[in-house]
């Protein structure tokens, strides 16, 4: 029987190997990354502070450039125009069209923050500010006999808002004419007398202070009833704006004394 031989594999050695490079070499290597490095941070952080300073110029010759260049081409313009807010119009309290007073206060509201200019007649009364609840008030502004017109606008960063509604206030310093003749007191049914009269304009008519009818001629008739004895009349006109005027006169009623009934 044939001997087994078994072939014993020489191992190789194996060597690792590597490369050697001086320290310095590495170091001159280093720099050149870095140099390039801020290099390239330089120029990123120039091209950053160009745009950010002259970005939009550039942009906009570029655009022209090109639009001149090329005339047929879509070139989309950009607008570097600032977009203006628009400002609310104030809105002012209603106020009394007829006065006999000589002033008037003027209240509304408006954006907070914002100025009111107020004018009359066309002319610029007053300008005031409004506070953060949106109230603005001018007081005392001077008002001509006849009519004055009001309105006002808001401003804000010199943009002007339209104009709030329009007030005509009529001011009427003087009482009305009021013409008055009364009848004979009349006895049956009961005793009573007519008064009559007219105004030179729309006025409110009381008779000892119950209201008579005034018809569209200004003219008006009431019928007061008189006890006996003397009655005190008052007739009062009080106009649109307020003021009045007081005629008085006086009517009689006799007193009649019941006669006694005879007695069987």
């Amino acid at each position: 029987m044939p001997k087994r031989q078994f072939a014993r594999n020489k191992t190789k050695d194996i060597r690792s190997s590597y490369s050697y490079r001086p320290q310095d070499t590495i170091r001159n290597d280093e720099k050149v990354v870095y140099r390039n490095l801020f290099v390239v941070f330089a120029l990123v952080l120039s091209l950053s502070a160009v745009l950010y300073l002259y970005g939009i110029d550039i942009v906009v010759g570029l655009s022209d450039f090109w639009r001149g260049a090329f005339p047929n081409s879509n070139i989309v313009t950009i607008d570097n125009t600032e977009q203006t807010v628009p400002v609310a119009a104030p809105r002012i309290d209603p106020v009394s069209l007829f006065t006999k007073d000589a002033t008037v206060d003027v209240k509304g509201w408006a954006q907070p923050g914002v100025e009111v200019e107020i004018y009359l007649n066309d002319s610029l009364v007053s300008t005031v500010l409004v506070d953060k609840n949106g109230r603005f008030e001018y007081t005392g502004m001077s008002l001509s006999e006849g009519g004055n017109t009001l309105y006002s606008f808001s401003i804000k960063d010199e943009v002007k808002s339209g104009s709030s509604d329009t007030y005509t206030i009529t001011r009427d310093s003087i009482a009305p004419i009021l013409t008055v003749h009364a009848s004979d007191v009349i006895s049956e049914p009961t005793p009573h007398i007519t008064i009559a009269g007219s105004v030179d304009e729309k006025s409110t008519i009381t008779v000892n202070e119950q209201r008579a009818i005034l018809h569209a001629d200004n003219t008006f008739s009431f019928d007061l009833s008189l006890s006996p004895g003397v009655t005190q009349i008052a007739i009062k006109a009080i106009d649109l704006a307020g003021n009045e005027k007081v005629e008085t006169l006086s009517a009689t009623v006799e007193q009649t004394t019941a006669e006694p009934t005879p007695s069987e």
